[in-house]
């Protein structure tokens, strides 16, 4: 019988797989200068980017203190949320999309029937171009509501940007 093999940190995983990608590069490209291990990770810290190659988005600190502090959706909440939701947009509208959208009807979602329970968010452009978001989206963590926020941004800048006509339902 083999002994048992101690199971492999976090870390020396992430190394393996950069030292397996770096290889795969040399392959590919060999007029590449090899990529010291060491180097190749320092590079990914700076981007920040996680173990699928996504790059992380940044959330400034007032915009995580406030979600932390919006509760439950009800009326006195719901004002906050708003307030929210827009300065995310700004913020995001600035630093994904170099500011080339102009602000949407930003709002929520009615939650009706069964269909709606699977639902988060959606964009719907045209004359409409609304970005709504399900209340319950606020039960999430924070990043999380920023991916899907952010996602119907995107279908947003498909239709303003790139002026291709779509909307979304997600």
């Amino acid at each position: 019988n083999e002994p048992l093999k101690k199971p492999l940190a976090f870390k020396d995983v992430r190394n393996l797989l950069l030292k397996e990608r770096v290889e795969k590069k040399k392959a590919i490209h060999p007029g590449l200068a090899p990529l010291d291990p060491k180097e190749a990770l320092q590079i990914q810290d700076e981007r920040r980017l996680d173990m699928g190659n996504i790059p992380k988005v940044s959330v400034p600190d007032n915009l995580k203190k406030a979600y932390l502090h919006i509760g439950d959706h009800n009326a006195a909440n719901r004002a906050k949320q708003l307030w929210f939701m827009e300065h995310l947009w700004k913020h995001l509208n600035t630093t994904k999309f170099q500011g080339e959208m102009k602000v949407p009807n930003i709002g929520f979602m009615k939650l009706q029937g069964i269909l709606s329970m699977r639902m988060r968010a959606y964009w719907r452009g045209g004359s409409y171009r609304n970005l709504n978001v399900s209340p319950r989206l606020f039960n999430s963590q924070l990043g999380t509501f920023v991916e899907i926020f952010l996602h119907e941004m995107c279908h947003q800048a498909v239709s303003e940007i790139t002026k291709i006509s779509e909307s979304h339902i997600n």
